[in-house]
């Protein structure tokens, strides 16, 4: 990438991983907490089934939080992670919003179409 070209999304996201997740995890980690996913199965666990909490789903059930938009969403997961507690997580929703942006530009910029140009070779 030169100088004067935009980070492209996978910069952005990688720099997020090892700038804000890794560091997240390992103090995790260090304070004695369980991981947030388990890392293997659970040798106890008779199965992994587990009752469904809603019987019945309504409209509302699959509404994009945050009102549809990337920031929205962001937003949310920030407001839930600091309900939690989750101080470090609630903090990194700042940090994915470049992520989001670029991920909207690429994809303005990538409609699917097909140059006239483009060909496929059998």
């Amino acid at each position: 990438m030169s100088s004067t070209e935009a980070p492209t999304v996978d910069d952005l996201a990688l720099a997020v991983f090892d700038s804000a997740v890794i560091p997240l995890a390992e103090a995790l980690r260090a304070s004695g907490r369980k991981n947030y996913f388990p890392l293997g199965a659970d040798t106890g666990a008779a199965s992994y089934f587990e009752a469904p909490s809603l019987g019945v789903m309504g409209a509302a059930d699959f509404a994009f939080p945050g009102e549809g938009t990337p920031e929205g969403l962001l937003d949310a997961a920030a407001a839930v992670w600091a309900a939690q507690g989750e101080t470090g997580l609630a903090d990194l929703a700042g940090r994915l919003r470049p992520v989001a942006e670029a991920l909207r530009t690429e994809a303005a910029e990538n409609n699917g179409e097909v140059d006239i140009l483009c060909y496929t070779m059998f």
